[in-house]
């Protein structure tokens, strides 16, 4: 959603899939087009900043759904300051949001072990090619399909459906959507926690 929303108020640029932003980035760079480039520099530092974020919050053993539940508060508070700031400063804002796509990124490859990367779909496409590959083959040790991944590309689809039709209608205020979204689901995983911990041994 995030991303999507980044593409249509910033001139056709992704805030979280820094290959392309590389690349437009040393394409800007040798065009000497200074103010793309500062733009493309930004977002990428953005991203970066929010990765950092979830490797120093992140460093010290967490039960999972606490440690998820406060990296999506995070996500939320940042998200919700981006979409604060978006009507009056569209730029400043999706900075902001791009810091938090770093930061949910960071989040679900550190808790996944590196298996889920949710702010870009290059790798769940080449997990789910693999298993189709393996399957077409008929392998006796076929893998089990990758869910997870699978799950990530029709979660990424039908957020760029809504947040394209979001923000055509509501542009000015789009990135609250996604921002109630993190704030829902950090309060769901709190009250998981908090259930889990109760429950008795």
């Amino acid at each position: 959603m995030v991303n999507v929303i980044g593409v249509l108020a910033l001139a056709r640029e992704a805030v979280s899939h820094l290959t392309g932003t590389t690349v437009l980035l040393g394409m800007a760079i040798g065009h000497a087009d200074w103010a793309l480039a500062r733009l493309l520099l930004a977002v990428a530092a953005a991203f970066l900043l929010g990765a950092l974020l979830a490797g120093v919050l992140l460093a010290e053993p967490t039960p999972q759904g606490e440690a998820q539940a406060a990296m999506l508060t995070l996500e939320a508070l940042l998200l919700g300051a981006g979409a604060a700031l978006f009507a009056a400063h569209p730029l400043t804002g999706m900075l902001i949001a791009s810091c938090a796509c770093g930061l949910q990124n960071g989040t679900s490859t550190r808790l996944s072990s590196g298996l889920l990367r949710t702010t870009h779909l290059t790798g769940s496409y080449t997990d789910l090619g693999l298993w189709l590959g393996s399957a077409l083959r008929r392998r006796q040790a076929c893998q089990p399909f990758p869910w997870p991944q699978a799950l990530v590309i029709a979660g990424f689809l039908a957020g760029s459906v809504v947040a394209g039709l979001v923000y055509r209608a509501h542009a000015a205020s789009a990135l609250w959507l996604p921002a109630a979204m993190a704030t829902g689901l950090a309060l769901w995983l709190r009250i998981h926690a908090y259930a889990l911990r109760r429950r008795p041994q």
